[in-house]
C-alpha cells in the first residue's frame, strides 16, 4: 500500500473515538446510521448511477426519432421508483433474475441497464404508479404491469417457465391489486428467440408450474425481448 492514498470513512450506529487516528484531519468522515439505513443509502447510490445511465441512453434512443419520450418515461420511472426504499426497487429488478451468479452485477449490469431502458420505452407518457406491500414493488400503467426478467446464460425456454411460477406465486398470494390487468414481461439476456415473443399468451385456464397449488387463473402475459425492442423491432403491447 506504499504510496497509495486512500480515505477512510466510518459507518456505524455508534462510533467509537479509536477511529480518530485513521480519519482525515479537519474533515467529517463519520456516518452515524444502522446497518440498514447505509444498505439502502448504498443501493441509492448504484440506483441513482444506474439511471443517470439510462438516460444518456435514453437520450441517444430520442435523438434518432427526434422525440423526447424514451428519456421522458426513465425520469417519471425514476422518480416514481424513488418515492419506494431502495430495497424494494432492487427485488423488482432482481426478483427477475435468473443464471447469474451470486456476487455478479444485476442492475448496473448492461443487461439490466437495458431492461430499465425497454421500461422507459413503454412507458413514455402513460400513467403510472408504484404501490408496495408486505411481498414486493409492482410497477403499473393504466393498462399492464410490468417485470423484468434478466438472465445470463439462460435459455428463453427456461426464463419464461421461471417467470411465469414467479407471477402465478405472486398472483396467488394476491401480489397484483388489478386481477385482470395484463404482465408485461421485459426479458433481456436470454439464450434463444422468446416462445410467442411479442405476442399474447393467454394462460387462464392452464395448469400452474409443478409444486404450486392452484388459487388464482394466471393474467394475460406479453413477452418483450428488450434487445430487439430498443433496435426497433414491432412488438405486441396490451
Amino acid at each position: 500500500m506504499a504510496g497509495t492514498s486512500i480515505t477512510v470513512w466510518v459507518v456505524s450506529h455508534s462510533i467509537s473515538a479509536d477511529w480518530d487516528p485513521l480519519l482525515d484531519p479537519g474533515t467529517s468522515k463519520r456516518v452515524t446510521a444502522d446497518a440498514g439505513e447505509f444498505l439502502n443509502d448504498l443501493l441509492c447510490a448504484v440506483m441513482q448511477r444506474t439511471f443517470d445511465d439510462v438516460l444518456e441512453a435514453a437520450r441517444r434512443l430520442d435523438a434518432a426519432t427526434g422525440t423526447v419520450e424514451v428519456e421522458d418515461g426513465a425520469n417519471r420511472l425514476r422518480a416514481a421508483l424513488g418515492n419506494h426504499d431502495a430495497r424494494w426497487v432492487w427485488h423488482w429488478v432482481t426478483d427477475g433474475a435468473f443464471g447469474i451468479p451470486v456476487g455478479e452485477r444485476k442492475i448496473d449490469s448492461d443487461h439490466g441497464r437495458k431492461a430499465l431502458l425497454a421500461a422507459a420505452k413503454i412507458i413514455d407518457s402513460k400513467a403510472l404508479n408504484t404501490g408496495r406491500d408486505g411481498i414486493g414493488l409492482t410497477v403499473e400503467l393504466d393498462d399492464c404491469y410490468l417485470e423484468l426478467a434478466i438472465s445470463q446464460g439462460e435459455s428463453a425456454d427456461d426464463v419464461r417457465d421461471m417467470q411465469r411460477r414467479q407471477i402465478h406465486e405472486r398472483r396467488v398470494a394476491g401480489f397484483y391489486p388489478d386481477a385482470e390487468k395484463p404482465i408485461v414481461n421485459i426479458c433481456v439476456g436470454q439464450i434463444g428467440d422468446l416462445p410467442l415473443a411479442g405476442v399474447v399468451d393467454n394462460l387462464v385456464g392452464e395448469d400452474p408450474p409443478d409444486g404450486l397449488v392452484a388459487g388464482a387463473a394466471s393474467p394475460t402475459t406479453f413477452w418483450i425481448p428488450g434487445d430487439g425492442f430498443l433496435q426497433g423491432m414491432p412488438v405486441m403491447l396490451p
